[in-house]
């Protein structure tokens, strides 16, 4: 039986809905000669879960998508979500301050707190500093940068006035409105990221060429099933582009320019 999992977005408050969207999707998989699981996995280590071989279905960040993934998983699609910041297979990341905070402009955060849910986010640490440094400016800016774990903590930290801005996903942005009203109220998007692809559905690279076109075609019937819309609409989610492997050189080549600029020297290589 191959592992399945939607680990993303998966916040408690949207759980429900997520694994209502999985019934379905589970059916499409069925349908279509797999053994998918009874229930979503929830892992607590994603890295190896997603370098299983018994890997099934999962979504990743595009940036382990590059820099780690590219050998043991294959691309599935990548999701469009019905959110601002969001087009056709790509999103850009929101660049959060405080509600109160007098800035006008990235400029204007020169010598503030950064703060990020994890080094090895595209959407929450790299988007930071790559709009930083496609604004011109070099390291040092940020005066400081701490570690959150998690969106949803970045959020937080930046509202209780612990750092001064962070990037947030638009679905993570969307998800902080919905259920962390009193935190988002205490903060505005300053601008945004620049646009690459999205995060994208992933399976395990053994699976052979036949069962992934089959594979492919079960998911995409599942983000296009009408009798699945209200699920997805649910997440925000609007349907399923077919981006190929080189869409994420952008992300890729991002960070490498993020590498060489020195921005941030803790990142891992």
């Amino acid at each position: 039986m191959g592992v399945v999992s939607l680990p993303m977005y998966d916040w408690p408050e949207v759980r429900s809905a997520t694994d209502a969207f999985y019934d379905g999707l589970r059916k499409h998989l069925s349908q279509a000669g797999f053994d998918a699981p009874d229930a979503l996995n929830r892992p607590g280590d994603l890295s190896t879960e997603w370098q299983s071989p018994d890997l099934l279905l999962s979504q990743t960040c595009g940036l382990p998508y590059v820099r780690t993934l590219r050998d043991t998983v294959s691309l599935l699609g990548t999701p469009v979500y019905d959110l601002p910041g969001c087009r056709a297979g790509e999103y850009a990341s929101a660049l959060v301050v405080r509600a109160s905070d007098s800035a006008k402009a990235i400029s204007d955060l020169e010598g503030a707190r950064a703060i990020v849910n994890g080094f090895d986010s595209q959407s929450g640490c790299a988007a930071l500093f790559q709009a930083v440094l496609a604004r011109g400016f070099a390291p040092p800016f940020f005066a400081e940068t701490e570690v959150s774990g998690s969106h949803r903590a970045s959020a937080a930290a930046v509202a209780d006035g612990q750092a001064d801005v962070c990037a947030i996903d638009p679905v993570s942005w969307q998800l902080i409105q919905d259920w962390d009203a009193p935190v988002a109220r205490r903060l505005r998007i300053l601008g945004w990221g620049n646009y690459g692809p999205a995060l994208p559905l992933v399976t395990a690279k053994s699976i052979d060429a036949d069962r992934l076109g089959a594979l492919r075609a079960a998911v995409c019937g599942a983000f296009a099933d009408p009798m699945l819309e209200s699920e997805r609409r649910a997440l925000y989610l609007r349907g399923l582009v077919p981006l190929e492997d080189r869409s994420y050189d952008t992300v890729s080549a991002r960070w490498h320019a993020l590498q060489a600029s020195g921005f941030l020297p803790g990142m891992p290589g």
